[in-house]
């Protein structure tokens, strides 16, 4: 949203009411099996070799995220915000941990990329990254990391000073961005990524006043919004599509002009 007069925004609240039950008393692998519907054995016995029952476990680790991140990683373990402005817009981002049903708080698994200003002040880009599986968060932060640092900052600079930008070709970049970064994922040893992922949807907003333009890609069900008011009443409409499972995307984009 622009800035309104030229000062500065107001400062949102935001409040939440959690639930904390009490904390089990008992061992560390009763509270394990009881987060996990029974993952693990209360004896510490071995697992079911039967793949079918294994599935099952791997993906209770995956819906309960004990995988922790890095320690003292604030985009892991807590509340993790953001604001700013510029001429253009300005922007606030905010990203919180659940609970697990014992009142213990989780791994935050998701991330975001809020750059107002990407190189040039008629340049943003945001994102947001929900990470799933046991390492969710570690793929998430990857992504988080490596997609600003592949856009290249001097074609969208260019396109941006332009009378008519060519959206096409920084469509295309874009697509390019996404694709390098899966498969620099995969190659990497480092993040085991056989059962866990991200959701990845980003914005890049170019352009001078009168000329902008809202460029999106994603990969997996976060999804970008845009509100907008006609006829006096808000309305929202819905920059991505939802990529689900048995949803083929071959290369796609989108955009909104002015």
């Amino acid at each position: 949203a622009p800035p309104e007069g030229g000062g500065p925004p107001p400062n949102p609240a935001a409040t939440a009411a959690v639930s904390r039950p009490a904390p089990s008393t008992g061992s560390l692998a009763d509270r394990l099996s009881n987060a996990m519907g029974g993952a693990f054995s209360k004896k510490g016995s071995k697992r079911d070799k039967d793949p079918r029952t294994q599935d099952k476990q791997n993906r209770r680790l995956s819906v309960s995220g004990i995988a922790q991140g890095p320690q003292g990683d604030s985009n892991t373990t807590g509340t993790v915000t953001d604001k700013g402005q510029n001429e253009y817009l300005r922007f606030s981002a905010l990203s919180n941990a659940g609970y697990e049903p014992d009142g213990h708080k989780k791994t935050n698994q998701d991330a975001f990329i809020s750059f107002v200003e990407f190189g040039e002040p008629a340049v943003s880009v945001f994102g947001v990254f929900d990470g799933h599986g046991a390492c969710g968060h570690h793929v998430s932060a990857y992504v988080r990391r490596e997609i600003p640092r592949i856009l290249d900052k001097e074609l969208l600079k260019a396109e941006s000073a332009s009378a008519r930008p060519n959206i096409d070709s920084v469509a295309k970049h874009f697509i390019s961005v996404f694709e390098r970064v899966n498969n620099a994922l995969e190659a990497d040893k480092s993040i085991d990524s056989s059962l866990s992922g991200t959701t990845a949807v980003s914005g890049i907003v170019l352009g001078r006043a009168g000329n902008r333009k809202i460029i999106t890609a994603n990969a997996g069900d976060s999804r970008i919004i845009i509100g907008y008011e006609e006829g006096g009443q808000l309305k929202a409409k819905e920059l991505s599509e939802d990529q689900k499972p048995g949803t083929i995307f071959f290369s796609s984009c989108s955009l909104v002009r002015n």
